[in-house]
């Protein structure tokens, strides 16, 4: 089990140095000019505030809402079914869900 980091832009900086580099994958912004990794052009995970939200298909979405394992982002107050809150800032959690995330990105 991983020892959680409090700190989710150094979380999210860790995870940008593992995946960026590979391929097409860029670090760049998005959700009001925070940090977001895309492929392809697309933004797939980002960090918005101190929360990791990641791109997943709308129903693995609210399967992950369903089973009270984040909630749907919402910006401008405007709900996006595709972009899920991970809840916490356990690294190994949000490698997780930024790995499933950069799967469905690549289709």
């Amino acid at each position: 089990m991983s020892t959680p980091i409090e700190d989710p832009d150094a979380i999210f900086r860790s995870l940008a140095r593992i995946y960026t580099g590979r391929l097409d994958i860029k670090l760049g912004t998005a959700f009001g000019d925070g940090p977001a990794l895309s492929s392809g052009g697309t933004p797939f995970a980002a960090l918005a505030g101190e929360e990791l939200i990641v791109r997943l298909p709308p129903e693995r979405c609210a399967m992950l809402v369903d089973a009270g394992e984040g909630r749907l982002y919402v910006d401008d107050g405007q709900t996006l079914e595709d972009w899920i809150v991970v809840p916490g800032d356990d690294a190994a959690k949000w490698k997780s869900f930024v790995t499933e995330a950069l799967g469905c990105a690549r289709g």
